[in-house]
């Protein structure tokens, strides 16, 4: 009787070590999955004469078919512009195993953001999406010129 018992289980072993290896080579097939993910960017708002923060500062962000390619949040930090940019993602797996993950591509490669406030110039500022993606949080320096009155 204990030899039967062993002989299950080494058959059962032996099959379950065949089906996870069978799917980590995608014998059973793959599933692809889109998922929309947001990443982060900040950008410290400076007056480009004396280097003091400017605040207030609202964003408009735009891309090629996408006039509204982000979303503004608050960052709890004066002086500091968040920003939330969505990008989908192609996932691939098989049953018990992630395969690969791809960013998919946007028309337009760049995103162009408009930095508005009432008292300075509206510069826009472009930035490559991957980049931005590959350095997911990191702080962007922008300067603003303050208007002149006439």
């Amino acid at each position: 009787m204990k030899r039967y018992i062993i002989y299950i289980s080494i058959v059962f072993a032996v099959v379950a070590t065949g089906i996870v290896v069978a799917d980590y080579f995608s014998l059973f097939g793959i599933s692809k999955q889109e998922k929309l993910e947001f990443v982060e960017a900040r950008f410290k708002t400076v007056d480009a004469e004396n280097g003091g923060p400017v605040f207030d500062v609202h964003v408009r962000c735009f891309q090629k078919m996408n006039e509204n390619a982000c979303t503004q949040r608050d960052s709890y930090t004066p002086g500091v512009v968040s920003i939330k940019i969505p990008m989908r993602r192609i996932v691939t797996q098989s049953l018990f195993f992630n395969q690969g993950e791809v960013l998919l591509g946007t028309l337009d490669p760049k995103l162009h953001i408009m930095f508005i406030h009432s008292d300075y110039s509206n510069p826009v500022e472009s930035f490559i999406i991957i980049d931005i993606f590959n350095n997911p949080g990191q702080q962007y320096l922008v300067k603003m010129l303050p208007e002149k009155d006439s």
